[in-house]
């Protein structure tokens, strides 16, 4: 009989050897799907290093959204080119690139335009001279721009009586236009700045062709021997750093990054359950004796073990990069928020998991949770996380759905430089 009794457990030996058996099936389950089971630690790391990333990005790119707020005691010197050419990669269309705009009121006028067209490509033999283009009036010129918007880069509009001596009957104007925006390659990266580009060039061939051509005529020759060379130089104003302009982008995206590294251990979390249910393996171990109370057990403590392996991971990747989420704020109050989060949505994975028949639903669980946080981040930042709701209500909004306690860690204490354990009210 003492034989019989050892091999056949009941009561709270059973529920241990269950126990015991289970857990090493769940070890075997994670250790098959070891890329699965690793990328779940790699998350938060992977994380955090795209947020360095786009912090360093801000921090140093000299060309990047930042660079006009630094600090500059001496601002480095551009020197203005020549007329500026057609940009394929940024205008592939663009074919002409200078157009001159005059309709002569005498043939003095016209002679006089004539030289100054023709002493702008002198300067300027890059330019090929049977590339500009004439027009009569300005309406001729829209019409083009109206076929082809990006055909023309910069056109140059003279008055009528344009002479610049004591001849003309009314004031000589130029008129420049440029038709380009600002464009970037790459998010905020090597951006294109029309006026420093495009304006500024066309304007000092404008100029130093018209003070050729006036001092030619005072000197009462037809033009000059050796041509008039002008140079132009820009420098903005030393200024000190303007901290109050500066985008932090790897803070306004924190949100929504770690929304996606703890919504991915909750995919695999509730993936692992919903396989063995839609496996039949839950039904296969109930209909050999395994009760349920030892299956969740097992589950809830490998559920346990990774909230805490995940937990370290965001404190120690976010040591790393020095993020001041991490640095400033007490060891224990992160990894409270992290390991409660992990072990919230190990929850709910297990309650949604019921609901669920294949690893195609959990996925639209998973960027529904996503989708729906991110659409409504304000919202739940100005109604949940404030006085609007008791605090019987907030609690049960967010046992509900538990992804609203990132933007409550988030947005409230951790986000609070130099938080400590000490005296801290948490609700």
């Amino acid at each position: 009989m003492a034989t019989d009794a050892s091999a056949n457990p009941t009561g709270c030996k059973l529920l241990l050897m269950q126990f015991k058996l289970l857990l090493k099936k769940n070890w075997n389950v994670k250790r098959r799907n070891r890329q699965a089971t690793l990328m779940q630690f790699l998350v938060p790391f992977i994380v955090n290093f795209a947020l360095f990333i786009i912090s360093v990005d801000d921090k140093y790119n000299p060309n990047g959204f930042n660079a006009r707020t630094w600090s500059t005691t001496q601002p480095d010197i551009t020197t203005v080119g020549g007329l500026p050419t057609c940009m394929f990669d940024r205008m592939p269309s663009c074919v002409t690139p200078l157009s001159i705009v005059h309709s002569p009121a005498d043939d003095d006028s016209a002679n006089f335009v004539k030289r100054v067209v023709a002493s702008m490509l002198a300067a300027n033999d890059h330019i090929d001279p049977n590339s500009v283009r004439y027009f009569n009036s300005s309406l001729d010129l829209n019409l083009v721009l109206h076929e082809t918007p990006n055909a023309l880069l910069a056109a140059v509009h003279f008055s009528d009586d344009f002479k610049l001596t004591d001849l003309s009957l009314g004031a000589s104007e130029v008129a420049l236009q440029y038709n380009q925006t600002r464009s970037c390659v790459f998010g905020v990266n090597d951006c294109s700045v029309p006026w420093r580009d495009v304006a500024l060039p066309l304007q000092l061939a404008v100029e130093t062709a018209l003070l050729g051509q006036l001092a030619a005529y005072g000197r009462g020759v037809a033009e000059l021997p050796n041509g008039l060379k002008l140079g132009l130089k820009t420098q903005p104003f030393p200024n000190p750093e303007i901290v109050d302009e500066q985008r932090k982008l790897d803070e306004e995206l924190g949100k929504t990054f770690v929304m996606l590294g703890v919504l991915f251990t909750f995919y695999i979390q509730c993936n692992n359950l919903v396989t063995e249910k839609e496996k039949k393996l839950k039904l296969q171990m109930r209909m050999m004796g395994t009760r349920d109370t030892p299956m969740w057990l097992s589950w809830w403590l490998v559920f346990v073990l990774e909230s805490f392996f995940c937990a370290l991971m965001w404190l120690l990747s976010g040591v790393i990069f020095r993020f001041n989420i991490y640095l400033n704020t007490d060891f224990a109050v992160t990894f409270c928020f992290f390991f409660t989060l992990h072990l919230a949505l190990a929850g709910y994975a297990a309650f949604i998991s019921t609901f669920l028949r294949s690893g195609g639903q959990v996925i639209g669980v998973g960027l529904f949770f996503f989708m729906f946080n991110y659409l409504f981040d304000g919202v739940i930042a100005f109604v949940l996380y404030t006085n609007l709701l008791p605090r019987w209500a907030r609690n049960l909004i967010s046992v509900c759905f538990p992804p609203f306690f990132v933007r409550g860690g988030l947005a409230g204490p951790l986000r609070c430089p130099g938080t400590r354990w000490q005296g801290h009210a948490l609700g």
